[in-house]
């Protein structure tokens, strides 16, 4: 509301200087020097909005069908049995996972991946599963468990979840969400049917970019990552 009435008052200003000076009640001299006063009151006025537009943070989102974006893990659990002995369990899995980067020349506050739609193909075309509800994604590379991340620019930015894998039997391809799961008939990539998640980076001070990762799975497992890279597809 100030910059408003600062506004105001500078273009009644700019009004009557104008007039002064063509009904000559000012010399040019100081029609000069007052003439000055208009683009720095602007300056002050508008200066977080000019630092904002001239440096302001850019996000963009990459992806890669190989290491770092994909790659395979060790997974590791404990349970304590009713003795109180404790058993230690190790399994391969493979996540797929895009990376976050800042190329602007200032901090993307408070950044979060959402998985916003989801769409399944069948009978020839895309269908959107309408139960689907927007949900977080994990930062994979972070010490925070917390949602929202800062992103500075020009650094190696952050990794994202979309998918991961476990050489578990019966266990199918999971998408990487915050729990709870939203209310989908498609909470787990289905294999030998091509599904499609819009993922939307939000920031606070920049606008949201968004992208679509198309997902297709045989349904097979391979030990080697180059194999395994064969039978999921991610485009």
């Amino acid at each position: 509301m100030k910059k408003i009435i600062t506004l105001v008052i500078l273009i009644i200003f700019i009004i009557f200087l104008g007039i002064s000076f063509y009904k000559k009640w000012v010399e040019l001299k100081d029609f000069l020097t007052l003439i000055w006063f208009i683009p720095l009151t602007i300056a002050a006025l508008f200066q977080d909005d000019i630092k904002r537009f001239i440096s302001a943070p850019k996000l963009e989102i990459e992806f890669e069908l190989g290491p770092p974006y994909c790659l395979k893990t060790t997974m590791k659990s404990k349970v304590t049995t009713p003795d109180g002995r404790i058993q230690r369990f190790k399994w391969d899995a493979y996540y797929f996972r895009f990376r976050v980067k800042n190329r602007g020349g200032s901090q993307a506050k408070l950044c979060e991946c959402v998985a916003e739609k989801l769409w399944v193909y069948g009978d020839g075309g895309w269908s959107e599963d309408k139960t689907f509800q927007a949900v977080n994604l994990n930062w994979s590379n972070s010490k925070t468990q917390d949602e929202f991340l800062n992103i500075n620019p020009n650094s190696p930015g952050w990794f994202c979840d979309l998918v991961h894998l476990e050489n578990i039997p019966g266990k199918m391809m999971s998408i990487d969400y915050r729990s709870p799961f939203p209310n989908s008939q498609y909470a787990e990539i289905v294999p030998n049917i091509k599904h499609k998640i819009l993922v939307v980076i939000y920031s606070e001070n920049n606008k949201s970019v968004s992208r679509e990762f198309e997902i297709h799975w045989t349904g097979e497992w391979r030990d080697e990552p180059n194999e395994m890279f064969e039978q999921v597809k991610i485009k």
